[in-house]
């Protein structure tokens, strides 16, 4: 096993390895350590997560935990395709990425689970990395990866408190793509949990906090018309109201999901282009900004020029900022990430 150069790191290892299963301290391929946490059904979470603890010192004013989903990964059976969700959470965690990024800028630790992406049928799969439907309802050892993920984050924290760094209990969520839908899913599921949130790529679709538009009902992963059925208990709106986020695309993304097989079924895919619009911009991006308006949500919009799918330092200028301002950070106290 490669040894670890980090000093402090190295010391928080030893002191992380206390209590529950032990977790494999490795390099990655850019020589960022990171630690991989074996799966515990008994704790809640039948997947393993990787943590990332960047080797700067913590900021004092941000005492929180960094959650990213996994986003990449073949569609395969279960064991193939946990390789590769693996390879690609190491990826997510100690590479360039909303999370890796804020990580460093703020000294702070970044969890990213390791959810598979298994085939469903024979045209379609389970998709984790937004959490779908599918996902939410799957069979067997992915079933409910949203409650899953939360005994995770349960998980690291007592881990990295047991090496004596502080931790608030609530977390800030990143996301890019498809796990961009699942920080935006998990942060409605699950707003006692969430401190703030920043997701990109959106595809001008996000799930709306609301049970009906229009005089039609929205169901999970639409809205939440469903939302008692799924979780046992009713939408605390004012809580997820306080959450400050930030939804961001790029002005020139054409990168749709609503067509895709693997994330609405087709009369969902119907309701939405007739409710919201079949076209990205300036259609669809328009009419959720409307919706989540009119609930007064603190989501922060934002369409970047001359950019894709992808994220420049202008999404990250911005969400280090909201984060900053979430955990109530004095300017020049944190700064910028080393690369």
């Amino acid at each position: 096993m490669p040894q670890l150069r980090r000093r402090g790191f190295a010391a928080g290892i030893v002191s992380v390895l206390l209590g529950g299963a032990a977790p494999q301290q490795q390099l990655s391929d850019n020589g960022k350590p990171y630690l991989t946490i074996p799966a515990s059904p008994g704790d809640g979470f039948n997947y393993p997560y990787i943590v990332f603890v960047p080797p700067q010192a913590p900021a004092d004013c941000f005492p929180y935990l960094l959650v990213e989903p996994n986003n990449a990964g073949g569609i395969s059976p279960d064991d193939a395709a946990l390789r590769d969700a693996r390879a690609a959470a190491v990826k997510v965690a100690t590479h360039f990425s909303l999370g890796n990024e804020m990580a460093q800028r703020l000294g702070a630790p970044l969890l990213v689970p390791v959810f598979p992406r298994p085939p469903l049928g024979a045209d379609s799969d389970i998709d984790a990395f937004s959490l779908s439907r599918a996902a939410l309802f799957a069979p067997g050892r992915l079933r409910r990866a949203d409650l899953q993920l939360a005994a995770m984050i349960a998980d690291a924290k007592r881990r990295l408190r047991a090496t004596g760094r502080r931790l608030e209990e609530k977390v800030a969520m990143t996301g890019f793509s498809g796990s961009a839908l699942f920080a935006n899913r998990f942060t409605l599921l699950h707003p006692d949990l969430v401190l703030a949130a920043a997701y990109g790529g959106l595809n001008s679709f996000i799930t709306l906090p609301v049970a009906a538009w229009r005089g039609h009902a929205l169901e999970y992963p639409m809205g939440l018309a469903d939302y008692h059925a799924i979780t046992g208990h009713g939408f605390d709106a004012a809580t997820y109201a306080a959450i400050p986020q930030l939804a961001f695309q790029g002005e020139n993304d054409n990168n749709d999901a609503v067509p895709m097989d693997d994330e609405y079924t087709l009369p969902e895919r119907d309701l939405i282009w007739m409710l919201f619009g079949k076209a990205m911009y300036p259609q669809r991006w328009r009419a959720i900004q409307e919706v989540y308006a009119s609930v007064r949500t603190s989501v922060q919009f934002r369409a970047y020029p001359d950019i894709g799918h992808s994220f420049d330092q202008r999404a990250l200028d911005e969400i280090f900022a909201l984060f900053s301002r979430a955990a109530r950070c004095a300017r020049g106290k944190i700064g910028t990430a080393p690369h």
